[in-house]
């Protein structure tokens, strides 16, 4: 079983974390900046650098774990923000008995549409891209108040079902707004994929410490 710890980090949103280092998990980091973390425990890779918003680069291994992650069974992605307390092995074997995915459920929202409000006015992006967005939702059946995930720290098993969910959410994310988890129920609600509910959410985790500081 091959195993992936990984993050991504571009314009320096965040400092690399260093975690503890677990028998049997590989950790990889994706940067822009390769030069400043000469030394590092990481395996370093490039960022993508298709878009000229740094935020959106950071989110193509993020998403396509698949793609950049072929030769792995499984991976947990963190965000910059976060530092890893709990064995990912651990956390497989936990979460991912009957699940192909785990993640922590959105700490104050259960309602992309109510998701999609809120970051428009906090101006994440643009309102007219929200707006098309849930919009085109609505059309096509997606139901209100149907869960909201954060996506801070994503577990998955590296198979078929999850490399087309991986696949379907990078095309919503392309078309719609930076902020990813807002397309991610709409994905998996379309093509049947259970997300397994990490206990807590990631600001009242045992199993990390979210370091609070970017949106």
């Amino acid at each position: 079983m091959k195993v992936a710890l990984y993050t991504a980090i571009t314009a320096s949103k965040d400092s690399l974390k260093e975690q503890p280092i677990h028998e049997g998990v590989d950790r990889i980091f994706f940067t822009d900046r390769p030069d400043d973390y000469v030394g590092t425990s990481w395996t370093v890779h490039p960022a993508c650098t298709i878009f000229t918003d740094p935020r959106r680069n950071s989110r193509a291994p993020k998403i396509l774990a698949h793609q950049y992650l072929p030769e792995y069974d499984y991976s947990l992605w963190i965000d910059g923000s976060i530092s890893l307390h709990a064995s990912p092995i651990d956390l497989i074997e936990t979460y991912l008995t009957d699940a192909d995915i785990a993640m922590f459920r959105h700490p104050t929202r259960c309602c992309l549409y109510v998701e999609a409000e809120g970051c428009a006015d906090a101006g994440f992006d643009r309102r007219e891209t929200f707006a098309a967005q849930v919009t085109r939702y609505r059309q096509n059946g997606y139901p209100p108040d149907n869960g909201l995930n954060e996506c801070a720290v994503i577990l998955r098993r590296h198979n078929e079902q999850i490399a087309r969910f991986n696949d379907a959410w990078w095309s919503e994310y392309c078309r719609y707004s930076c902020r990813d988890q807002i397309s991610l129920p709409y994905v998996a609600h379309r093509l049947g994929i259970w997300i397994a509910q990490l206990q807590g959410t990631a600001a009242d985790s045992p199993i990390l410490v979210y370091h609070q500081g970017h949106p």
